[in-house]
């Protein structure tokens, strides 16, 4: 089994040995619980301050991968309580953003800021969609 899919496996025992709801398939998990999710995730984003310890120093890289890596734990964890498949929502993104390219390449704002979206990007919503209804 690949690194990927045992992360995935391990997600899957942590929420059931936490006794979080652990879903196969798109669970209404109401609002109360996006807002529960919101404000746990405002927490560990305020975390990123602890990777700069002093103004102008370098930055922690341990702190940055124990935040980092906390926060895709943290997702993870939801993405299964809500029954979507993480994994594969991933993978349908990444899709989308490889249709931005043309000819190969990437196009840039002309401030360099940000990609921009090419004549044959697709939006990646409605496969999810689909994945979503398929489940």
């Amino acid at each position: 089994m690949n690194k990927e899919l045992m992360f995935v496996e391990r997600i899957k025992k942590m929420n059931e040995t936490f006794k979080l709801p652990s879903n196969n398939r798109p669970t209404d998990q109401g609002q109360n619980r996006l807002n529960q999710f919101r404000a746990v995730l405002k927490d560990e984003l305020d975390e990123l301050r602890d990777v700069y310890q002093r103004p102008g120093g370098p930055p922690d890289i341990v702190a940055l991968a124990d935040c980092l890596g906390d926060l895709v734990v943290y997702i993870f964890s939801e993405a299964r309580r809500w029954g979507i498949p993480l994994i594969d929502v991933l993978h349908l993104i990444m899709d989308s953003q490889d249709s931005k390219l043309v000819d190969g390449k990437p196009l840039m704002a002309e401030d360099g800021s940000k990609f921009i979206k090419g004549p044959n990007y697709t939006p990646p919503e409605e496969n999810i969609r689909r994945l979503l209804e398929s489940l």
